[in-house]
């Protein structure tokens, strides 16, 4: 049945506000979006990487998710390692690792030794002997 325009307009504008799980007004992240700005919590704009080249490029941002992408053998790993020690050392932050293609003992050895694993040294300068 046809009412016309006015009997809709009349059924919208007496509708009732039903809240909806999930849904939000935007004006409820005001203070959150504010205290991001203001920088209230000191790490809302990133912590440095510990590389003043990358520093400007990109910054580790509490929450978000970085998705590190390479061909195999590229350093992927070795960088998210070097990474999470810089991070470590200037905030001490606390890591757990997951990785499917390296032996804890390597990657310790590794992260420890400060060299690849499986680097041959030329000499014993590369050692710092």
């Amino acid at each position: 049945m046809f009412l016309g325009p006015r009997a809709l307009k009349e059924v919208i504008e007496g509708a009732e506000l039903y809240p909806i799980r999930g849904l939000f007004n935007f004006k409820d992240f005001f203070p959150e979006i504010d205290s991001y700005y203001l920088g209230i919590h000191g790490d809302e704009l990133g912590i440095p990487t510990g590389w003043k080249c990358m520093d400007g490029l990109y910054k580790v941002v509490p929450g978000e998710l970085t998705i590190v992408t390479g061909v195999p053998n590229s350093g992927k790993s070795e960088w998210i390692d070097a990474l999470l020690c810089n991070i470590n050392n200037q905030c001490g932050w606390k890591f757990v690792l997951c990785s499917m293609e390296n032996k804890a003992s390597h990657c310790l050895l590794s992260m420890l030794s400060s060299l690849s694993f499986h680097s041959t040294p030329r000499n014993n300068d590369d050692f710092g002997v």
